[in-house]
């Protein structure tokens, strides 16, 4: 994804964000209640020639931060 501002659609009935990857949900993002969101993993995209799945794969980083990554499509 070049250009983050085109890739980013928020719904405007739920509420929730849908970043894309080639014109495809990659990630939905939706708040829950004032202290959990939840990620969904979308469609199959592809990135630089390889598919990825909707299954996720979540690295925590640091006490206040984390990874969540689409996993390659096997």
């Amino acid at each position: 994804m070049t250009d983050l501002a085109k890739s980013v659609k928020i719904n405007p009935y739920t509420g929730k964000i849908s970043i894309m990857c080639d014109d495809r949900v990659a990630f939905t993002i939706g708040v829950l209640d004032g202290h959990t969101i939840e990620v969904r993993g979308g469609d199959v995209v592809m990135d630089k020639g390889v598919a990825y799945d909707e299954k996720l794969q979540i690295t925590p980083c640091y006490s206040n931060v984390v990874q969540v990554s689409k996993m390659r499509y096997e």
